[in-house]
């Protein structure tokens, strides 16, 4: 489902996020469950190599989530239709899996997805407000 999100601070805001089983936030995030989120976007420019960052903040602390090369490397996660190279104004999805940590503590966090190209620049990005559960 579609739903209202944040845009991220550092670039420009995805045109469509659906995090699967949300239906509002916060997003509840299962420990021990895989979590599947859906960024549409829209590059600016011509793009070679796309590469997807997370970060997460809870109490106060932000801190990397570091995503498994095969779904890092957003050029291997595009939907249907989209690969690398990108053209300038092209629309595409990334999808990604996140893994949900059994060892994580229940609290209220804020994820934040940005996608880098070739020069480092953040194509696109959201951030969502979530609850592990």
């Amino acid at each position: 489902m579609k739903f209202g999100y944040k845009t991220g601070a550092n670039g420009p805001a995805a045109t469509g996020v659906r995090v699967i089983g949300c239906d509002a936030v916060p997003c509840e995030l299962p420990r021990g469950s895989t979590v599947s989120m859906e960024m549409d976007f829209t590059t600016a420019n011509e793009v070679t190599e796309l590469r997807a960052t997370v970060v997460a903040t809870a109490l106060g602390v932000t801190a990397p989530y570091d995503l498994p090369e095969d779904q890092a490397n957003a050029c291997l996660r595009l939907g249907e239709g989209s690969s690398c190279p990108l053209s300038a104004n092209e629309d595409a999805t990334y999808f990604m899996d996140m893994l949900v940590s059994i060892l994580y503590p229940p609290v209220s966090l804020v994820i934040e997805v940005a996608l880098v190209d070739q020069t480092g620049e953040v194509v696109s990005c959201f951030n969502i407000d979530a609850v592990v559960v």
